[in-house]
């Protein structure tokens, strides 16, 4: 494999030259630092572009997709990190296995999507607009009959990770409501003239043929010019934790628990952490075996870490009437963590799963691709690198970040027909 990133106009390129695939992945990543007003503008955003697209109809457009061999493309809103994202991830059978230009005619077609959109003067087409709009309205209205992104949707607008005040669910509505086709366009404006832009292209490719293709169907005016990504550093939590519940008319109840780890280095969130989530709540692990296997008091727990932010979530699901005991055990585990009171087996058997993912990313040209991405935009390791630096993990540096852990924020929607179920 190999690796090349240029400076273009506007822009990095980033290339990952293989042979083992038969596929092409071409990925545009578009980058501003997170403002809290940005994040009702950008689900939205993510719906109505595709449908927005430089051809006449969508016939058109369906037509011109099928010449090139319908292309798997999306578009996804995120946020890393200190800045939001906004994504066109896409892969394409390489022109080997297809015609000659298709790359050409491929790419041409992929940035349209993001650079061409159809409007109506200053203002995205009013039809396509409200249609995506109303059905944005209607996801997030039907939210409360998904108990389990409920809650962890609950759970976001009460806890605070930025340095701004989280976003409820009710002001998503609400905000989302008063968007109009015109306040949607100016914000995809500024975003397309004051981001980041980073193209990554991987696949068995010519580098000379992709600049080619790229100067003539692509200029970027920006006026960023770099990224000034950094993690976010959680400094303080609520003590006591503070907590919210809600009534649902289900058997089951969900409990989240949002935990922070604060002030975390370098080396503890981007390998520590991950092996202390996963001693903790993973697959085996210290949660699942005592809390689930041992005193047989939830249908499944488990820890989700997000290590750009220092965050952590315990999510259960439980008899409500099993709420004081499933959070004294959690506790107890959490505590055990800093002790280091826990066998050894914990500890290599999750090296090993990480040992086994860094395997697997070489097998996937997806993997590939977001690997070379996480390096390049968010500072991650080579996986060789990380290989070696897992290794070096101790229970000592682990007892260390898990004194650094506090239980901040707690959720539960409380099942109304509660303990009428077999665990």
């Amino acid at each position: 494999m190999e690796y090349k990133d240029l400076k273009m106009e506007g822009y990095d390129l980033h290339i990952l030259k293989t042979d083992k695939f038969k596929t092409v992945n071409f990925n545009v990543e578009i980058r501003f630092p997170l403002k809290r007003e940005d994040r009702f503008f950008m689900s939205l955003l993510e719906t109505v572009l595709p449908l927005s697209t430089g051809y006449k109809t969508l016939k058109m457009r369906n037509i011109s997709c099928a010449e090139i061999y319908d292309p798997a493309w999306a578009i996804k809103s995120s946020i890393s990190g200190n800045q939001s994202m906004f994504s066109l991830r896409s892969s394409f059978l390489n022109e080997k296995y297809t015609e000659k230009s298709m790359t050409e005619k491929t790419i041409e077609y992929l940035l349209k999507i993001i650079f061409e959109p159809k409007t109506d003067g200053n203002q995205f087409i009013e039809d396509i607009f409200e249609k995506e709009k109303k059905n944005r309205l209607n996801y997030l209205r039907s939210l409360e009959d998904r108990p389990d992104a409920y809650s962890l949707v609950r759970l976001q607008g009460y806890m605070q990770v930025y340095d701004f005040k989280p976003v409820t669910l009710e002001e998503m509505y609400y905000k989302t409501e008063k968007i109009s086709s015109k306040m949607l366009y100016d914000f995809y404006q500024k975003m397309i003239g004051s981001s980041k832009f980073d193209i990554f292209i991987a696949g068995d490719i010519d580098e000379d043929e992709i600049t080619r293709i790229l100067n003539k169907n692509l200029k970027i005016s920006s006026t960023r010019k770099s990224s000034d990504f950094a993690y976010i550093t959680q400094k303080t939590y609520n003590s006591p934790p503070h907590g919210y519940s809600e009534p649902v008319p289900n058997n089951q109840s969900k409990v989240l628990i949002g935990c922070k780890a604060l002030n975390l280095t370098d080396f503890e969130k981007k390998y520590v952490f991950t092996l202390y989530s996963w001693i903790l709540g993973g697959n085996n692990s210290l949660l699942f075996n005592t809390v689930r296997e041992e005193h047989s008091l939830c249908y499944y727990i488990y820890s989700s870490r997000e290590s750009l932010t220092g965050i952590m979530n315990i999510f259960a699901g439980i008899d409500a009437d099993k709420f004081d005991e499933v959070y004294d055990l959690i506790e107890e585990n959490m505590e055990k963590m800093v002790k280091g009171d826990y066998p050894d087996e914990y500890l290599e058997g999750s090296r090993q799963v990480y040992y086994n993912s860094l395997n697997n990313i070489e097998d996937s040209l997806d993997s590939l691709t977001s690997n070379y991405e996480s390096e390049k935009l968010t500072g991650s390791d080579s996986i060789d690198e990380r290989r070696k630096n897992i290794s070096k993990v101790t229970k000592e540096d682990i007892s260390a970040l898990a004194k650094k852990v506090h239980i901040d924020t707690i959720f539960l929607l409380k099942g109304e027909a509660h303990g009428e179920e077999n665990i």
